[in-house]
C-alpha cells in the first residue's frame, strides 16, 4: 500500500488495498472509505476521499487535486486524467452520494465539477479540451471545463464536450453527444446531430395512488427476490398498506404516512411524522421518504433489511447510512 504525500491523515477505519499506489501533497482518507485492487491515484495537489466511499477497482487517477464527498462510488476501469493532466485548472470535484460506473472517462485537463447525488453511466466520456491540427491554420479548439449538477443522470455511451453545463435534475439519453449546455431539469436526447430536448419534463409529482403503484411494483419485485434466494416471504396489500412477511419473522411495510415506531424485527418505509426522532436503538428501522433518512443510521441491519436498502438505491431511493450497500444472498449463506 504504498502512499506517497508531505501530509497523511488516514481514518483506520478505512480500507486499502496493498496493491494500491496513492501519491499527492496532501491525503486525507476518511471513516469507512473503501480504496480497491490495482487503484492508482497521482494528484499534485489535495485528495480527499469523504467517508463511506468506494473506488472500484483499476481506477486510475493523474490530475492537480481531486476532491470527494461523502458516499461517492465508482465501478471498474475508471479514469479521470487525460491531456493537460499537469495544468493548475486540471481539478475533480464530485459531491456527496454520486457515481461514476464502469470505465467512464473524464478528460479533466480545464477542471470538472460534478454535484450531488449524480450519476454517470457506463462507458460515457466527458472531455474538458479538443483539437490538435494547428490553431494558426484555422483549426478551431477548445479547453473549457465542463459543470455537471446535482442530481443528474447521463446515460451509458454519453459524450459530454469541452465547455458544457448540465443543470440539476436533468437526464442525458444514452448515446448522446452534448455539445451546448443543457438547462435544469430537462429531459435531453441527442441523435445523429439533432436534438430532443423536453424542458422543465421533471420532476412530475405523483399523486398518493400513483406512489402507491409504484412502491407496489418495488415490493412485488423485491419479494420475488428473496423468494428466489431461498427466503420464505409473502407480500400483502389492503389497499393503503403494504407488508412483505418472512417466516423468519421479519416485516417490511410501507405506509404513506406514520408516527408509530416499528417493532426490532420490522421496516417502514413511508413519510414518519411521529415528532422527534428517538435517541435509542431499540426499535427496528424507518426509511423516511421525506428526506431520505434512515433510522437509526448507526445500525447495519439484517441482510434482508440491507438487501431492501441497496434494492431501493437501483431504483433511485438512496438510504445511506455509516454502511456500505449489501446485496441481498441466498438464506443458507447467512
Amino acid at each position: 500500500m504504498p502512499i506517497s504525500a508531505e501530509f497523511i491523515d488516514i481514518h483506520p477505519e478505512a480500507i486499502i488495498h496493498d496493491s494500491a499506489k496513492i501519491k499527492a501533497r496532501s491525503v486525507v482518507i476518511e471513516k469507512y472509505v473503501k480504496v480497491s485492487k490495482d487503484v492508482s491515484i497521482e494528484c499534485d495537489g489535495i485528495l480527499k476521499i469523504g467517508r463511506t466511499s468506494i473506488l472500484g477497482v483499476n481506477l486510475q487517477v493523474n490530475c492537480n487535486n481531486l476532491i470527494i464527498e461523502e458516499n461517492f462510488y465508482s465501478g471498474k476501469d475508471v479514469v479521470i486524467g487525460g491531456g493537460g493532466t499537469y495544468s493548475p485548472q486540471a481539478n475533480v470535484r464530485i459531491g456527496k452520494r454520486s457515481a461514476l460506473t464502469d470505465n467512464v472517462f473524464l478528460d479533466c485537463g480545464c477542471g470538472i465539477e460534478i454535484g450531488n447525488d449524480t450519476v454517470i453511466s457506463n462507458r460515457s466520456m466527458i472531455f474538458t479540451h479538443s483539437g490538435w491540427q494547428p490553431a494558426l491554420q484555422g483549426y478551431s479548439y477548445r479547453h473549457q471545463p465542463v459543470t455537471i449538477e446535482s442530481n443528474v443522470y447521463i446515460g451509458t455511451n454519453c459524450t459530454i464536450l469541452p465547455g458544457v453545463t448540465v443543470g440539476a435534475g436533468s437526464v442525458i439519453g444514452a448515446g448522446s453527444v452534448i455539445d451546448r449546455s443543457i438547462d435544469c431539469n430537462t429531459l435531453c436526447i441527442s441523435r445523429g446531430g439533432k436534438f430532443i430536448i423536453k424542458n422543465n419534463y421533471y420532476p412530475k409529482p405523483l399523486s398518493t395512488d400513483e406512489e402507491y403503484e409504484v412502491i407496489y411494483k418495488i415490493f412485488e419485485e423485491y419479494n420475488e427476490i428473496l423468494n428466489h434466494h431461498s427466503y420464505r416471504s409473502n407480500l400483502y396489500s389492503d389497499g393503503n398498506e403494504l407488508s412483505i412477511q418472512l417466516e423468519t419473522g421479519e416485516i417490511i411495510t410501507y405506509k404513506y404516512e406514520f408516527c408509530e415506531y416499528p417493532n426490532y424485527n420490522q421496516l417502514i418505509l413511508g413519510r414518519f411524522n411521529g415528532g422527534d426522532h428517538p435517541k435509542t436503538n431499540n426499535f427496528g428501522a424507518i426509511f423516511d421518504l421525506k428526506d431520505y433518512n434512515v433510522l437509526p443510521d448507526d445500525q447495519k441491519f439484517s441482510l434482508v433489511f440491507e438487501g431492501f436498502r441497496n434494492f431501493l438505491r437501483r431504483k433511485g431511493f438512496r438510504f445511506y447510512t455509516q454502511h456500505h450497500f449489501e446485496m441481498i444472498k441466498r438464506a443458507n449463506n447467512q
